[in-house]
């Protein structure tokens, strides 16, 4: 008898046990949602980045630089990765080692979001490479965000290069740097790359 009254408290004691676990457990659970709830509403009226956005702009890198062209007013000009996410403002934009990327649009870049569409980031991607990597000349390069196309300016003439987002790139730029070889681009009034496997300049 001693036994079997020993083993039914021990059991009543285990189911006891977990029942407080299970209690806490969920009480715990939702404390953390209310409070996630709580911090999301308080940095919704603050206008304060998410954290995961924070943490994207303390690991990444820049790649490249967006500015927002306004009459009379500065320009607001961003910062984004290689992945085309815009990670935090650029206070200035010296020199041309950062490609930096006008857009005249009335596209409000916002922390921890693409500056762009993937399918056009995946063709403004190797542009931007081409510009840094090959050391190409320029001087400004305008977004045109409708019609998913760039306007590159040759510094001294002003020669134009278009180039669309449309599609790939790659052969494109081949093309530019074979052109390139033949004659000076300096000297040409544009460069249109806009159809796909074509090049016209004048």
């Amino acid at each position: 008898m001693i036994r079997s009254r020993r083993k039914k408290k021990s059991g009543s004691f285990g189911v006891l046990f977990s029942a407080i676990v299970i209690i806490l457990l969920l009480f715990c659970i939702w404390q953390r949602v209310a409070i996630m709830r709580y911090a999301e509403n308080i940095r919704r009226v603050l206008h304060v980045p998410d954290i995961s956005s924070v943490l994207h702009s303390m690991r990444q890198e820049t790649f490249g630089v967006l500015c927002m062209k306004h009459e009379n007013i500065a320009d607001d000009c961003y910062v984004f990765d290689r992945d085309g996410i815009v990670f935090g403002p650029a206070r200035t934009v010296v020199g041309d080692v950062i490609v930096r990327i006008d857009d005249p649009s009335a596209f409000i870049p916002a922390l921890g979001q693409p500056m762009i569409e993937s399918d056009a980031w995946a063709n403004l991607f190797p542009v931007i490479r081409f510009l840094h990597d090959d050391g190409v000349a320029f001087s400004t390069v305008s977004l045109k965000r409708a019609q998913k196309e760039l306007a590159i300016t040759l510094p001294d003439t002003g020669t134009l290069i278009y180039i669309s987002l449309e599609f790939s790139p790659e052969r494109s730029l081949r093309a530019l740097s074979e052109l390139a070889k033949k004659t000076s681009l300096a000297g040409l009034k544009y460069i249109d790359l806009r159809a796909e496997g074509k090049i016209f300049y004048k």
